[in-house]
C-alpha cells in the first residue's frame, strides 16, 4: 500500500503561536506505528506539511518591511516555512525518513523512486499550495489514498460558520466537492477547504481523499482500517 498524508499547518501550532510539540510527537508515533505494522503493508508514505502560522507571520513581516514585495517572494517565504515544519517531523522520524524535504518536484520524484519508505515534504514552488503539492505527489506516487489532516473535521455542503443549515457530508462525489471548493476559493475569511488544483488532480486520478480531524493523528489508522471518521471524497455512482 502507498499512502499520502497532508498535515495542515493549522494544527501544529497552539493558540499562543507556539509549536504543538506534543501533537507533532503524536504524529511521529502514529506514522512510525503504521510503517512498522505488517498489517498495513505500507511500501511508501509521503507526508506533506503546511506552513501554518509561521508562514503567515513571515509573510506579514515581509509586507510590513516593503509594500513592493512580490507575491512570488511571499510564496517563497511560505514554502520555506513549510519546509522548516517538515524538518521538525523528519527530526522525530530521523531513522525512518529521508533526511531532507525535497526542494523541487523533480527531486521529490527521484526520492520517491528510491529506497526511502518515508518522504516528508513542504512546499515545492510559488503559486502552489501544500494541498496541491500533496495531490500532485499522491498522483505521482500512485497512492492508494490521500488523508487530509487539518482543522476541518468534515466537509460541509457550505460554510458552517456562516450557514446554520450547513450539512456535514460523510461521502461526497468529486464533482460536488470541486463545486464547493470553487465557491469558496480565494475569498478571504471564507470556508478554507482545499485547493482547486489539488481537487482536480485527485478527481482525474481517482484518488480517495479523506478529511479527518488533524488534532487526532490516530484517525490515520482508523482510515487504514477501512473506517471513515470524517468525510470521504470519491466517485459516487448515481442511481
Amino acid at each position: 500500500m502507498k499512502i499520502t498524508l497532508k498535515i495542515g499547518g493549522s494544527v501544529i501550532f497552539k493558540e499562543n503561536n507556539q509549536y504543538n510539540i506534543e501533537l507533532i510527537g503524536n504524529y511521529a508515533s502514529v506514522i512510525r506505528n503504521v510503517l512498522e505494522q505488517q498489517e498495513y503493508s505500507v511500501s511508501k508514505m509521503v507526508v506533506v506539511v503546511g506552513g501554518g502560522r509561521l508562514s503567515r507571520e513571515l509573510v506579514s513581516i515581509a509586507r510590513s518591511l516593503s509594500s513592493s514585495t512580490s507575491n512570488a517572494h511571499l510564496d517563497l517565504l511560505g514554502i520555506h516555512a513549510s519546509r522548516l515544519n517538515s524538518l521538525l517531523l523528519i527530526s522525530a522520524l530521523k531513522d525512518l525518513a529521508y533526511p531532507f524535504p525535497p526542494q523541487s518536484f523533480e527531486e521529490a520524484l527521484r526520492i520517491m523512486s528510491g529506497n526511502s519508505t518515508l518522504i516528508i515534504s513542504g512546499g515545492l514552488q510559488p503559486g502552489q499550495s501544500t494541498n496541491a503539492v500533496a495531490a500532485i505527489l499522491a498522483e505521482a506516487l500512485g497512492t492508494d489514498l490521500l488523508i487530509n489532516l487539518s482543522n476541518i473535521k468534515k466537509v460541509y455542503n457550505k460554510d458552517p460558520r456562516k450557514f446554520k443549515d450547513a450539512r456535514p457530508l460523510d461521502v461526497i462525489d468529486y464533482n460536488d466537492f470541486i463545486k464547493i471548493v470553487m465557491e469558496n476559493q480565494q475569498k478571504p475569511g471564507n470556508y478554507e477547504l482545499f485547493d482547486l488544483v489539488g481537487a482536480e488532480i485527485v478527481k482525474r486520478s481517482g484518488i480517495p481523499l479523506y478529511f479527518v480531524d488533524g488534532y487526532n493523528p490516530k484517525l490515520i489508522t482508523d482510515v487504514l482500517n477501512g473506517e471513515n471518521p470524517g468525510s470521504l471524497v470519491t466517485k459516487v455512482e448515481r442511481g
